[in-house]
């Protein structure tokens, strides 16, 4: 399974203070953020369960169908609204402990939930990404391709909820009392039951009462459809029991099972309900508004958001860092949508203090998603434009997309991305990490913070529950960072921070750092690794390496990476050129390489050439060259890469091994540098490539390196 690790910035914002925050201090707004960036983003969620008739599980075999599960469940987690008390339960995540109760039978709470929680961060609960998981499933389902308004705000349970759940095998009494419970008119539970089995079955393995072969059975689970278009949300299933035609409303209809309980619910008011749900659009229409009550139904304490766009421009993913004269730069991606045609570049300006700005500006060519990707993600055309600026006034505290965009930036205090790393990451078994330890760095102004100032970091990370398949958060925070040096106008300060006991698997989500001093000077929230993949992969704007020098102790984040893109006996293949700045020979040094691409497949590092001199930048001829004499630098690199995984259908997979072709479609071969600064050669950009690329092949997408580096000369 394929999922993002990156380094981004999780909100920009220093002024959201005076907003409410929930009890692990985030706000709604940084909430909003989250969701945005994930539903526009077509390699998170929503490329699980696309297409529809998807089975995205390790035994694709038994014939579950991903959508389905994301709709069943949302029903069995919050059906239980109110049933321990009034404003209490619903759309809570507390399903992730009630996983072993017969009520909640066969496997898709556990691989639902472990889909989920990969992107599961402090902005993005569990409940919320259920919520999420529907509208993605939603949108690679209907033809229309319509989205549920989604809102953000619900929290997670700390415990399981009250049991009743109603099943197939019961009366019409129990399943109706259920629903009033949780706050649903009778016409609104034949709505939910007949909207709810417009996707999927049921499976053999789970009901061999109900799903008796009658009807030819999908995968070794034996799954009996609920419909003639199991992986089409439509209204199919409605006409085919009205009409008594295909499969007549399915096994829960016409199955052996003396209850039928699809047949008792949709005929309780004489099929009324049920005949006003027959046409296309009314059967979307009154779907939809049912599952939003469905997805809203949450306890009492939780106050949800506005409905969410997302708004037509957003920043994606941004980066405040130092480079080596000691200047503030300010990256990132912003990313548009609209069904009208998008703007070549983007415009955007930086604000200063007092409302004054630095003037237009714009950014990199926009690099739209190909239209497969903006067609299963439901948002018209989506394109990423790639920026880098050097903010060369203090007084630049926003920036301005489009008109119709800001976010603050704050230049007092930010963490420094080129220059933090995880300098440890144990692994028990080679599914889990049982401790990471990350090695922050933070710029802070002098004027604010001198050296003998005592910033501390804090992490929110994920943690394995006790009884339940879900994860849970946790927050940690350091003791006193230690000055390091100073660049420019800024100190820099320095913690190692330590998560996990290096003998139990943290859980699988997203980590999120944050550097404090004192009460009031706070540096933007930072996304961190996600625990439970070595793998990533990169969109056209996310091409990112990970390097530290471990000679002058200085870091390459974020490097902007040539790719040159050629076509021998039809594969495709790229050379990754890197030069310094200033054209200078640098004195190299080398640490571990720890790079996540291809398929297990493993190669030495000392196989690797760099067979090139640019521009006055000489490099060894080997990378295996080991400067810094770690002992482990020989070993192996094991790499890794699951896009063929994710969807072999639509994606060509391109992988770093030898320079031969493969099953997996494609050779390449990455040759790395390093320096205190690596630009791009020449003058041809990312986007300029990556667009071409697609260009030629609409199915192939660049799955970019991210390496981790363990420095071989201590930062003390």
């Amino acid at each position: 399974m394929l999922f993002p690790i990156l380094l981004t910035l999780a909100s920009l914002s220093q002024g959201l203070n005076a907003q409410a925050v929930d009890a692990f201090g985030i706000t709604q707004y940084e909430k909003i953020e989250a969701i945005e960036r994930q539903i526009l983003n077509p390699f998170t969620l929503v490329s699980v369960v696309s297409p529809c008739s998807v089975n995205f599980d390790d035994d694709p075999a038994r014939g579950e169908q991903t959508s389905a599960e994301w709709v069943r469940i949302v029903f069995h987690d919050m059906i239980t609204a109110n049933a321990a008390g009034p404003g209490l339960g619903g759309l809570d995540a507390s399903i992730g402990f009630e996983f072993n109760r017969p009520e909640n039978i066969g496997i898709f709470i556990n691989v639902t939930l472990g889909q989920f929680s990969q992107f599961f961060s402090p902005f993005l609960s569990m409940a919320d990404l259920i919520g999420v998981g529907i509208a993605d499933a939603l949108a690679t389902c209907d033809p229309t391709s319509r989205r549920l308004p989604l809102r953000v705000g619900r929290m997670d349970a700390a415990g399981p909820g009250p049991s009743g759940v109603p099943k197939p095998t019961d009366g019409f009494a129990v399943a109706k009392a259920a629903f009033a419970q949780a706050g649903f008119s009778q016409s609104e539970m034949i709505q939910a039951v007949a909207c709810g089995h417009s996707l999927g079955g049921v499976h053999q393995s789970n009901f061999p009462d109900i799903a008796d072969g009658d009807q030819p059975l999908v995968g070794t689970d034996g799954r009996e459809s609920f419909d003639s278009t199991p992986a089409v949300f439509d209204n199919v299933g409605v006409n085919e029991y009205l009409n008594g035609t295909g499969l007549q409303g399915g096994p829960l209809v016409i199955g052996p099972n003396a209850t039928n309980s699809d047949l008792r619910i949709f005929s309780s008011d004489g099929n009324l309900t049920i005949k006003a749900m027959s046409s296309p659009q009314s059967f979307e229409n009154t779907c939809f508004t049912i599952f939003e009550k469905m997805i809203n139904t949450v306890p009492a304490a939780v106050t949800l958001s506005d409905p969410i766009g997302p708004r037509p421009w957003i920043l994606r993913e941004s980066h405040l860092d130092l480079n080596s004269a000691g200047l503030v730069t300010f990256s990132g991606t912003i990313t548009g949508h609209s069904a009208s045609p998008l703007p070549v570049n983007a415009s955007y300006f930086y604000g200063t203090v007092g409302g004054g700005n630095t003037g237009p500006k714009l950014s990199q060519g926009g690099v739209p998603y190909p239209l497969f990707l903006n067609t299963v993600i439901g948002f018209n055309t989506i394109t990423d434009y790639l920026f880098n600026d050097t903010l060369n006034s203090p007084n630049i505290n926003t920036i301005n997309v489009q008109s119709s965009y800001q976010a603050p930036i704050n230049q007092n205090i930010f963490i420094l991305p080129s220059q933090s790393f995880i300098d440890d990451i144990r692994n028990s078994d080679g599914v889990g990490f049982v401790q990471i330890n990350y090695v922050v760095r933070v710029a802070i102004l002098k004027t604010l913070a001198p050296t003998t100032a005592s910033p501390t970091a804090k992490i929110w990370y994920a943690i394995v529950q006790a009884g339940s398949v879900a994860p849970g958060l946790a927050v940690k925070t350091s003791g006193p960072m230690t000055f390091k040096t100073t660049i420019g106008a800024y100190n820099i300060f320095q913690v190692v921070l330590t998560i996990g006991d290096g003998v139990n698997n943290l859980g699988a989500g997203e980590q999120v750092l944050q550097v404090n001093l004192g009460s009031t000077l706070s540096s933007a929230k930072k996304w961190g690794e996600n625990q439970a993949n070595e793998t990533t992969h990169a969109a056209p704007s996310e091409n990112q390496a990970w390097l530290v020098d471990c000679i002058n102790e200085r870091g390459v984040n974020h490097s902007e990476i040539a790719l040159y893109p050629g076509w021998p006996n039809g594969y495709p293949s790229f050379t990754v050129l890197v030069r310094t700045k200033d054209n200078s020979t640098a004195a190299w040094g080398y640490s571990q390489i720890k790079e996540m691409l291809s398929d297990g497949d493993a190669f030495s590092v000392s196989d690797m050439a760099l067979p090139f001199v640019q521009n006055g930048f000489k490099v060894p001829a080997k990378l295996g060259q080991n400067d810094c004499a770690d002992p482990d630098f020989t070993k192996d690199v094991n790499i890794r890469q699951q896009a063929d995984d994710m969807m072999p259908a639509q994606h060509t997979m391109i992988r770093s091994t030898s320079a031969s072709s493969n099953t997996a479609g494609g050779t390449s071969i990455t040759f790395l540098a390093y320096s205190d600064t690596v630009v791009l050669d020449g003058t041809l950009s990312n986007a300029d490539i990556f667009s071409g690329i697609w260009n030629q092949r609409n199915d192939l997408y660049f799955l970019g390196d991210k390496m981790n580096f363990r420095p071989c000369i201590p930062f003390d």
